[in-house]
């Protein structure tokens, strides 16, 4: 099959690329509401007063939006070889976007999220270098890709302590914001904070004996049932800790009732899965990601109401 011709200039290739791998609808509003989440809830960790949302942060929340993309583009990088043979539909494999291309694009967000730091708040900088370096460690699978690329659980023990991290970022960010200092309640949100996105990454890597091929996912080698009841104990613990969460910030069951219900519907999900292993029922992702966005709007509803939002410097 011959390979499609690539849009006339870079920027529309690029466009093409985004569209298909990164799509704005779902990331924007995703990435904003994963880092708000924790902000308001670091804020409320680090002070009882209202929640100030500065300008500062909205630059820590279109961060996390273009180190997401760049993680994009690392992942594209890394995995051209496999995606010539597993997924050639793809823009890249399909020759509609170019290696150059991704180069320049990953050029462009690496000045982009460096100017929106270089004047965030010292321990805001600190905790952005932190993000960054580690994740060129991933993008070069910490210098041993050979035994790491076929290993699933190496990496994701390897890659995952990216996203805590992420979440650190945006704590950080609250509690700078609050004029408070990092404690036992600031580590607890970006422990349970970080349980949604675990959730998720098993989930993308689950599928019935029947659709397993040469791409190795977590039910390869936890087993389909094994694999699907360690993406669901996130999902379940994270549900489980939110009222304890909510008691210790003083935030209500008001934000409780959302994670709760979403929970809820995970179970389902992947409780028919378990039941009967198909194709049908392997679709488990949808239900990580309804649990994600439950859980991070519900955080920034809870805390926005329990204590009020105010525009800060």
């Amino acid at each position: 099959m011959e390979r499609a011709a690539p849009a006339p200039t870079r920027l529309g290739r690029l466009r093409v690329y985004v569209a298909e791998m990164f799509p704005p609808l779902v990331h924007v509003p995703a990435s904003a509401a994963g880092f708000y989440a924790a902000y308001f809830l670091g804020h409320a960790a680090a002070s009882p007063g209202p929640v100030r949302v500065t300008a500062a942060s909205v630059g820590g929340a279109a961060t996390v939006l273009l180190v997401s993309l760049l993680l994009r583009v690392f992942d594209e990088l890394k995995d051209l070889e496999t995606d010539r043979v597993l997924f050639k539909e793809r823009p890249v494999p399909s020759g509609r976007v170019t290696v150059a291309d991704l180069k320049a694009l990953m050029g462009a967000l690496l000045v982009s999220i460096a100017l929106l730091n270089a004047f965030q708040p010292r321990p805001v900088l600190i905790a952005f270098l932190g993000v960054l370096g580690f994740a060129f460690l991933t993008f070069r699978y910490f210098f041993i890709p050979g035994f790491l690329r076929t290993r699933v659980v190496w990496l994701l023990i390897t890659h995952q302590p990216l996203v805590p991290l992420v979440g650190l970022y945006a704590v950080i960010s609250g509690t700078v914001a609050a004029g408070g200092r990092l404690g036992s309640g600031s580590a607890a949100v970006v422990l349970i904070g970080w349980l949604p996105a675990l959730a998720w990454e098993l989930s993308r890597k689950i599928r019935a004996p029947e659709q397993e091929d040469a791409y190795v996912t977590y039910s390869r080698v936890f087993g389909t049932r094994g694999a699907a009841l360690a993406a669901l104990a996130p999902i379940v613990a994270a549900a489980a800790l939110a009222p304890w969460l909510g008691r210790r910030l003083d935030l209500g069951w008001g934000w409780v009732a959302p994670i709760v219900a979403a929970a809820a519907l995970a179970v389902l999900g992947f409780g028919r899965f378990l039941a009967r292993p198909s194709p049908a029922s392997a679709k488990l992702r949808p239900f990580a990601e309804v649990f994600a966005v439950a859980f991070y709007f519900a955080a920034v509803l809870g805390v926005g109401l329990a204590r009020g939002v105010r525009p800060g410097g």
